[in-house]
């Protein structure tokens, strides 16, 4: 049975991953770290996210941007040399 696309890829140094990929998997490293977050605020993870306050809400999305940045930050500055910045996937990013 062939492996998944997105299975075959994680092998793949960051720079060399196909973006579809690459982004599936930040979204994944984004959503670890909102429950990292969770877990050292001492939230119970089964709870309802309408019961959550507003604190609670505020630092899911700051460990999530903080990843998103992180990530986005090593992969260009890990990008080749010879690859032609793109500056809508820099915007977009």
């Amino acid at each position: 049975m062939p492996k998944p696309r997105a299975e075959s890829a994680i092998k793949l140094p960051l720079r060399d991953k196909p973006d579809d990929l690459w982004l599936d998997e930040l979204r994944a490293d984004c959503a670890k770290a909102m429950v990292e977050y969770l877990k050292r605020a001492n939230v119970n993870l089964d709870r309802q996210i309408k019961s959550l306050s507003r604190r609670e809400l505020e630092g899911m999305a700051e460990a999530c941007t903080a990843r998103w940045i992180a990530r986005v930050s090593d992969r260009h500055v890990n990008r080749k040399p010879e690859d032609p910045p793109d500056p809508l996937a820099i915007f977009l990013a």
